[in-house]
């Protein structure tokens, strides 16, 4: 009897398994790729959003100061005339100048995070170099 209940209860997890494994998705109709058109409301809405969430702004010309900042590590930041704060990713070493006055466009990178988790991460398309900066950040020594 309890040989027969044990191999019971270990079939169960085995079958359950099984059959999660083997169930089908609510819906089968699936979108090759964010602008195929999608017959199903539901999968309409959900290649908008993808579509909506895929698109980077294209920003216009700003000028602002590069800044050295010291938190995680040290990084670059770039805080517009505005006020806003862009977080550039993949700076090119000539701009790495703390104080520096750049003009730049670009794209807004959204559902990013970073470790930095200041301003907002943009991918810089155009950079010109107003004012030089400091070639060294403040605080920082040659190794």
């Amino acid at each position: 009897m309890k040989l027969a209940l044990k191999n019971g209860l270990s079939f169960l997890p085995i079958t359950l398994l099984l059959m999660a494994c083997q169930s089908e998705p609510a819906s089968t109709e699936m979108a090759s790729s964010p602008a195929t058109a999608v017959t199903s409301e539901q999968g309409a809405n959900m290649s908008n959003k993808l579509t909506k969430q895929e698109r980077r702004p294209v920003l216009k010309w700003q000028q602002g100061t590069v800044k050295y900042l010291t938190m995680e590590g040290g990084f670059y930041g770039i805080v517009t005339d505005e006020g806003k704060k862009l977080l550039p990713m993949g700076l090119a070493p000539e701009y790495r100048q703390h104080g520096a006055i750049v003009k730049v466009k670009g794209e807004l990178i959204k559902n990013m995070m970073t470790i930095q988790q200041w301003g907002t991460p943009f991918k810089i398309t155009e950079i010109e170099l107003i004012a030089p900066g400091q070639k060294h950040p403040p605080g920082l020594v040659d190794r």
